[in-house]
């Protein structure tokens, strides 16, 4: 799954692409992507240049850029073992 998906679902609303995206913050389109994808964080400037970019009120900030990108990883379920035999 990929993160920040709310905000993904606006930018494409929007028709906004990471080329558009980086020259907005004045960046490399290598260097949105590699925010888009979890490698490094989004600074909170540009957090909010990227919710005025898909027309979003500052304090939606959270729903847009949620912590870890808003993936909830889930641990892997123990196999339960029966002794029954």
């Amino acid at each position: 799954m990929k993160l920040y998906p709310e905000l993904r679902k606006e930018l494409f609303a929007a028709d906004i692409d990471q080329k558009q995206i980086a020259e907005a913050l004045g960046k490399s389109v290598y260097y949105v992507n590699r925010r888009m994808v979890g490698v490094y964080s989004w600074s909170i400037e540009e957090a909010y240049t990227l919710l005025r970019m898909i027309d979003k009120e500052p304090e939606e900030i959270f729903y847009y850029f949620p912590p870890g990108g808003g993936i909830t990883r889930r641990k892997t379920p123990a196999v339960i073992r029966s002794n029954v035999g």
